[in-house]
């Protein structure tokens, strides 16, 4: 009998699965596959686990000590659930983690069902983890009851429940629950699927629901999420009633009679991104919902209306209803109603009913009114104090009603004007508030006329684009440089439009103290430089017509720019250099001290009676360049104003003093005769610098906000020299910079050689974000 049972229960899933396929390939989504059967090779009584110490060989235990890395492990088994009244696993009172894999467990009765026995049920347990198995003929499925941190996926649910109080699976007064990729099939179409209640934390995504009353139900819940589920054939696909927090995304829905989608009473309810049709509505949501977001659904083919709306303050934005009875209905005061397409409907396009103080923008209103005689759009029944611009209302027999007259405004003013109208037959020779100065501005030279108390002074010429936000393509440029950015929303500039810009890049523009999520910028066209490398995700928040809000983003990537030398190294001595002469007298001998051809440097000094000490010249603080700096010393003897004898010895002297008050004592003797002038060059001053302190110096520069390292290898053995220059003076940047402040820097530092040789010296400046520059200096002493 458990054979058979099987064998029928996958025969019916399989039909429902074909099925399924048929509808997810239509809309597109991919992503709910059929589950194949689980494998159930060994037969085992009813298993009942109560508390951790049940956690047994013989309950049923094939594995496992009950971690997080080794759960308990539950495998295998098939279970007839008809010979205990707990069913067919009974797991309660437990915080050990456990899986229960590969179980098959049937009632044994096709008809009729053995409603007192459940499948499997976990109560009061946590880190529990349910999967790839089967539940046949039992009271309920699944159960999932005061419990914490259950997974629930891969589950077939065939022909169980029976009634609106006994759902196939069931989770209820649990938190952090995901219930996944399972699929259901109730024993009669009155059952449900699958049901929260007064739970918390629930994920229900990517399952299949077929033949149930209710698809999935959530009552007296908050924070769940329904989400990329297949519904279909059942009066509701999903049911909300008195929940907080319920987020109905990408669901594909298909009923027989009733509603896609039905929210009954609750708060902060969004409905975004669902498809399907075929039952009398496809989303409806009343009962004083607050908070209510209806998002990018598609509806269609459904007999009364694609959305239907009976509650205050609702935001129903770039939906797409077509095929159905009316596109949407909207009962309510304070709607929002904005770049929705509403075309091909039967009756209406958009029909306000009694919906006081509704914002009606940026819609498309098509070919509507295929039977009757309503239009594209109405405000009927007391609707007052609507606004109703920048709309495409085209091809409708009856393109708009409006039965309370000049109390609604069909206009934003000049010159953001009114709607285009493709019956206008109005031209376009005129501008201006009036419309009576010379030339044209895309807005027709007379009213658009609705009725005999109703137009739109301003009527577009053409059809408005949408609206949604686009800032462009995803960037990439180095830092210190500037990007300029444009937010495009359908041809709408000022004032229609606003628009803030959050940069990323950690800049507490608003000095508030928090740089995340500031405004950066205002402008519909703004510029900006970023001053650190990094991934800045760039968000721009538009604000159209002061109602609505729509974001953007794009990313930027900036390279890091490696900073850059600026000239050579410079290695200096700052020296007093002294000339000092003897011999014959009245000769006079000049010093020139070069750095390669220029001259930084010069004195000279004549040969008097007297002591030689007396007959001195000094150079005070001179910068030699240590490279290629020299000194040259001339002699001439015979162009003397006053000439002595130009023979004998003439000795001259070069004396360096250094900072320290350490000399040293160079000599030449000129003691030939010297018919002409004699030059005695030195041909370095490398020779004589052994143990004196040198300055060697060097300018980086970086376009990005960063710090410089400098780095001094000095080719000697010695310890290398390293400073860093902060970018803002007192400390590390953090990453991003938080400012744009490009750097330049010179940085100065004082080695001494020990002993006469070549050494290669090498600067490294690195800046904080590795990208580095060198320079190199060949020294002989």
């Amino acid at each position: 009998m458990q054979i058979k049972s099987l064998l029928t229960a996958l025969n019916l899933l399989t039909a429902a699965v074909l099925g399924f396929l048929v509808m997810a390939s239509f809309v597109g989504m991919d992503h709910v596959e059929p589950l194949g059967p689980p494998t159930c090779p060994n037969v085992h009584d009813p298993i009942l686990i109560n508390e951790n110490v049940n956690f047994t060989a013989a309950n049923g235990v094939t594995g496992g000590s009950g971690t997080f890395f080794d759960p308990y492990k539950i495998e295998g088994w098939n279970i007839d659930a008809s010979t205990s009244g707990n069913g067919g696993v009974f797991i309660a009172n437990t915080d050990a983690h456990f899986v229960v894999t590969n179980v098959c467990v049937l009632s044994g009765s096709l008809n009729p069902p053995m409603i007192d026995n459940p499948g499997i049920t976990f109560s009061n347990v946590k880190y529990g983890f349910l999967h790839n198995s089967l539940s046949d003929l039992n009271s309920y499925g699944v159960t999932i009851q005061d419990s914490e941190f259950v997974g629930v996926e891969d589950i077939i649910l065939t022909q169980n429940g029976g009634a609106l109080t006994k759902p196939s699976m069931i989770v209820a007064g649990s938190s952090h629950i995901l219930i996944s990729h399972n699929e259901v099939v109730p024993l009669v179409p009155l059952g449900i699927g699958i049901a929260v209640s007064g739970s918390s934390e629930v994920e229900v995504k990517n399952n299949i629901v077929d033949l149930a009353m209710q698809g999935m139900s959530v009552a007296s819940s908050n924070n769940i999420l329904i989400e990329g589920n297949i519904l279909a054939n059942a009066l509701d696909g999903v049911y909300v009633h008195d929940s907080q927090d319920v987020h109905v995304n990408s669901n594909v829905v298909f009923p027989i009679l009733g509603y896609g989608i039905n929210i009954y009473q609750g708060s902060d309810i969004t409905i975004s991104r669902n498809s399907g049709g075929g039952g009398s509505k496809g989303i409806s949501a009343g009962g004083g919902v607050t908070g209510l977001v209806i998002q990018g659904n598609e509806m269609y083919g459904n007999t009364f209306s694609g959305i239907s709306v009976t509650t205050d303050n609702p935001v129903i934005i770039e939906n797409n209803v077509h095929g159905n009875g009316d596109g949407m209905t909207v009962v309510g005061d304070g709607a929002l109603i904005f770049g929705n397409d509403a075309s091909h409907n039967e009756v209406r396009g958009i029909w306000l009913q009694g919906s006081t103080n509704a914002t009606v923008i940026g819609n498309t209103v098509s070919y509507n009114d295929i039977q009757t005689y309503s239009g594209g759009i109405c405000v009927c029944n007391g609707a007052t104090g609507t606004v109703l611009h920048h709309n495409n209302i085209i091809g409708n027999p009856d393109q708009a009603k409006d039965l309370m007259g000049p109390e609604n405004a069909w206009h934003n003013g000049y010159p953001s004007g009114g709607n285009y109208w493709s019956d206008y037959a109005g031209v376009d020779d005129k501008n201006g508030p009036n419309q009576d100065l010379p030339g044209s501005d895309g807005i027709g030279d007379t009213p658009y006329i609705i009725d005999s108390d109703s137009q739109d002074p301003y009527p577009r010429m053409t059809e408005i684009p949408p609206f949604p936000l686009d800032i462009g393509q995803d960037i990439t440029l180095d830092e210190g440089d500037s990007i300029a950015l444009t937010a495009s929303a359908g041809g709408l500039g000022e004032p229609d439009i606003e628009v803030t810009w959050d940069f990323r890049d950690d800049v507490d523009s608003n000095n508030d103290g928090n740089p995340i999520n500031d405004i950066d910028a205002t402008g519909v066209s703004v510029t900006h430089t970023y001053g650190d490398d990094g991934a800045y995700a760039v968000t721009a928040t538009a604000t159209y017509f002061s109602v609505f809000t729509d974001m953007d983003q794009l990313e930027v990537t900036v390279q890091n720019v490696p900073p850059a030398m600026i000239g050579d190294i410079d290695a200096t001595l700052t020296v007093n250099i002294t000339l000092r002469v003897a011999g014959e007298k009245w000769h006079d001998v000049t010093l020139e001290v070069l750095e390669g051809n220029s001259q930084v440097g010069t004195s000279s000094v004549t040969r008097e009676p007297g002591s030689p000490n007396d007959q001195a010249v000094t150079l005070n603080n001179v910068a030699i360049d240590i490279v290629t700096g020299n000194a040259v010393v001339e002699y001439t003897p015979l162009n003397d104003v006053v000439n002595g004898n130009i023979w004998g010895a003439d000795p001259a002297w070069l004396i360096l003093t250094f900072e320290d008050g350490t000399e040293i004592l160079l000599n030449h003797t000129f003691n030939v005769r010297h018919p002409d002038t004699w030059i005695w060059t030195l041909p370095s001053f490398g020779p004589y610098l052994v143990g004196v302190p040198l300055t060697f110096e060097a300018t980086a520069s970086d376009v990005g906000s960063d710090d410089l390292t400098f780095t001094w290898s000095w080719g000697d053995s010695s310890p290398d020299d390293v400073n860093t220059y902060y970018n803002n003076g007192v400390g590390p940047d953090p990453h991003p910079s938080p400012e744009v402040n490009p750097i330049t820097v010179t940085n100065s530092q004082k080695h001494t050689f020990g002993s006469q040789g070549t050494y290669n010296i090498t600067l490294t400046v690195e800046d904080d974000d590795g990208g580095t520059a060198t320079a190199t200096l060949t020294l002989t002493l």
